[in-house]
């Protein structure tokens, strides 16, 4: 009462400060809502609205059924990631996006992607599991998406399907899946948005419904990864101005009040990332040139290459003599090849110049090294394309050509799985406890509460995700726990500490290793490899924490 009646005798400015702070937070929210209804709507109906023959439905269907089965199994195969540092993992898996306190949402710079976590949340029962599932889920997804693109786009079905091994099968890709971080969610806001630039490429006629896609998945993207937003304004605009000039753009009035209302809530989205972003790129000294070769060849390629640099620059230099000869025969697509070369290309010099090689410890940054990947996906499919025009041009036979083809992508496939299983070995401290709490509440017992008093990223995800005690263990209960954390051993401040050795109760669950540093906070957070333990402790028996 006493707040209420000090805000009603603020003065005006205030007050309409108060008003506007409140309405935008609200306008923001809403049109993430909007945009994400509108998105999923209009990319279900062009999904399934593709003009094929029944036989060429069931093919697709058939592959994807095989493909999603074997990226979802070697996905699942792998450990559990935390896949951020810094902390912000436990950020991220804190917030609740279908909350009306929008406070602690909107402070957060990735907010659409924690839609799909909240969706997850919602048909799990909340569990971190189902979480990491979600994230399988998503990268069988965004192939689809990737390959419904490329569709559209005119390129074959064989192009397609082989970019979607070429994308989904890469070790990022399947590293990424297996994460707690909105890294998948992310990568599909992104091919959503570039599936919406080939509608408006590809349709007879644009009107309102297309630019309201277009606009929409704009909006996810601005809130998602705000840096991917000139990449997908670049790809929208050019395929606007080609519909423009074929004379297909007629909005008619519906389509300029989406337009212009699209705008302004673009407009104020991107006045609330920017007021919440602390992420700065172009902060660093080595140029595009070093970038992309750390992003591309040593943190991907070259990881699958091993030793055999030679060889693979060979191969790839091969690729693109043969692209490029297909594309010479092939004139009718040498306009829309050229173009999407340029567009392409563009996209993956500024990314080149925006990414920036800051890794402290490998797969430190595995979420950048797969954005970074994704305008290379669209580059392979289009020289894979004109490799395909140049053996139709030689009348190569079906059957070789879907042999090579095979042939290629299991190896592929090999080699990436390999290299995502090497790395399993390295593992943070983060991601073994979020493995640990994964566990946990999957063993847990429906009487018990977990008690954790102090007030820092876990907590949050704590109160989310399992039955929390929020007196901090002052109430009554039959069966309560104290949740150990790595924190109180590895950083400065905070964290609750364990009990001593000579009253240290018998722990519910546990587990012991040795310390991986996770942050870039070398001030505050340990590099050295002291034991850890963490788990849940029966408060009755340690006394209170």
């Amino acid at each position: 009462m006493p707040k209420y009646a000090e805000f009603l005798g603020a003065d005006l400015t205030l007050k309409l400060f108060y008003f506007f702070s409140i309405g935008r937070q609200y306008a923001v929210y809403a049109g993430l809502l909007l945009a994400w209804g509108g998105c999923l709507w209009l990319l279900g109906k062009n999904l399934l609205r593709r003009p094929e023959g029944r036989e060429s439905r069931r093919n697709t269907a058939f592959f994807f059924a095989a493909f999603s089965a074997a990226a979802f199994c070697l996905a699942a195969a792998l450990p559990a990631r935390s896949g951020y540092d810094n902390n912000h993992d436990f950020v991220s898996l804190g917030m609740r996006f279908f909350d009306l306190d929008l406070a602690p949402l909107l402070s957060f710079k990735e907010i659409s992607p924690l839609f799909t976590d909240a969706l997850s949340d919602l048909f799990t029962g909340r569990s971190l599991a189902g979480l990491l599932n979600k994230n399988r889920l998503l990268l069988c997804a965004s192939a689809l998406v990737l390959y419904g693109t490329l569709r559209r786009f005119g390129f074959g079905k064989a192009v397609a399907g082989l970019a979607c091994v070429f994308f989904g099968f890469n070790f990022l890709a399947l590293l990424n899946a297996s994460s707690f971080a909105t890294t998948m969610a992310n990568v599909f806001i992104v091919l959503v948005s570039v599936f919406a630039a080939a509608e408006v490429y590809a349709a007879d006629r644009i009107g309102a419904r297309e630019l309201f896609w277009t606009f929409s998945a704009l909006l996810l993207v601005l809130c998602s990864r705000y840096e991917f937003l000139p990449a997908a304004v670049l790809l929208s605009g050019a395929a606007l101005a080609q519909a423009a000039r074929r004379g297909t753009l007629k909005a008619g009035r519906a389509g300029l009040l989406v337009s212009a209302a699209a705008l302004f809530t673009l407009g104020l989205c991107a006045y609330h990332i920017n007021s919440v972003a602390n992420h700065v790129y172009l902060s660093g000294t080595p140029g595009p040139l070093s970038n992309l070769k750390h992003y591309l060849w040593t943190s991907n390629i070259g990881v699958l290459a091993g030793g055999r640099a030679a060889a693979a620059l060979a191969l790839a230099c091969a690729a693109f003599l043969l692209a490029a000869a297909g594309w010479a025969l092939n004139r009718e697509k040498l306009a829309r090849n050229s173009a999407a070369l340029l567009l392409l290309a563009l996209w993956a010099v500024y990314f080149s110049f925006i990414y920036q090689p800051k890794d402290y410890y490998p797969l430190h940054f595995m979420r950048h090294q797969l954005y970074f990947f994704l305008p290379f996906v669209y580059l392979f499919a289009l020289g894979l394309d004109g490799a395909a025009d140049l053996l139709r041009f030689f009348n190569f036979g079906r059957a070789l050509k879907y042999g090579f083809a095979a042939l290629g992508a299991s190896l592929y496939i090999y080699l990436n799985a390999k290299a995502a299983f090497s790395f399993n070995g390295e593992r943070r401290t983060n991601d073994i406890e979020l493995e640990f709490l994964m566990k946990s509440q999957g063993e847990w017992k429906k009487e018990c509460r977990v008690v954790y008093p102090v007030n820092d990223e876990r907590r949050r995800l704590l109160e989310k995700y399992f039955p929390f005690d929020r007196e901090d263990g002052r109430g009554s209960g039959a069966c309560r726990l104290n949740y150990v954390s790595p924190a109180p051993a590895v950083f400065k401040e905070g964290g609750a500490a364990l009990p001593k050795a000579v009253n240290r109760p018998a722990a519910w669950r546990s587990v012991s290793f040795e310390h991986s540093f996770y942050t870039v906070w070398e001030e505050r957070e340990t590099r050295e490899p002291v034991p850890v333990t963490i788990g849940f402790y029966p408060l009755a028996a340690a006394g209170k924490p």
